[in-house]
């Protein structure tokens, strides 16, 4: 979906951000050079950006049916209130160094609230070397490529040794880890009563 969900993000192929670029003559800023440098110049035609649309309609709604379905394994027997996961699979990085959006891009393609919070920052000193796993897909052994010589604790911190890796312990020693809650569609104020909570429950701990 996090594909989808670019090229809807895409499906005019910038043509309102290329054209002042172009006529200025600057250069793209790094981060975004692969999407308006290499990218499609001809915005999709309006056949296919609705086509996109209806793929995107029926993901939704085969997710909220998913969401609804995990009732059954619930000790209550009821769906889930919301989710509590990562922001992104580390702390910052370096920049144009950063290439997995799904954990955030989910709730955006879905178009469901989520609210971030700090649970920690990172300790070079504390944290456990961790062996990176095989690659799950190509963009999972970009991110790992990236991330050579990977130290991360339960946490998910990120610490690099490596002088040509995308993060170093330096980097990143002392910036915040940051979760997410999501909640489905509408709940903005679910989802804000359980940042109070969750909140709150970091600071008594």
């Amino acid at each position: 979906m996090e594909n989808a969900q670019f090229r809807i993000f895409g499906a005019s192929s910038g043509v309102q951000i290329r054209d002042p670029i172009n006529a200025g003559g600057e250069p793209v800023v790094p981060q975004l050079k692969d999407w308006f440098g290499a990218g499609p110049t001809e915005p999709l035609s309006t056949v296919e950006f609705w086509a996109l649309c209806r793929a995107y309609n029926d993901y939704s709604k085969q997710y909220a049916k998913y969401w609804q379905s995990q009732g059954e394994k619930t000790p209550s027997g009821r769906a889930m209130d919301g989710l509590i996961l990562p922001v992104a699979p580390s702390t910052a990085v370096r920049d144009c160094e950063f290439h997995y959006f799904g954990y955030s891009a989910i709730a955006n393609a879905l178009d469901y609230p989520a609210a971030v919070f700090p649970v920690a920052v990172g300790d070079e000193t504390l944290d456990v070397r961790h062996e990176y796993e095989p690659a799950l897909s190509a963009v999972d052994e970009k991110v790992g490529e990236c991330c050579k010589d990977l130290q991360a604790s339960i946490l998910a911190v990120v610490l690099l040794t490596d002088e040509n890796a995308a993060v170093r312990s330096e980097d990143i020693h002392g910036m915040l880890i940051g979760m997410q809650v999501v909640c489905p569609k509408l709940q903005e104020e679910r989802t804000l009563a359980f940042l109070h909570v969750i909140t709150e429950a970091l600071h008594v701990a």
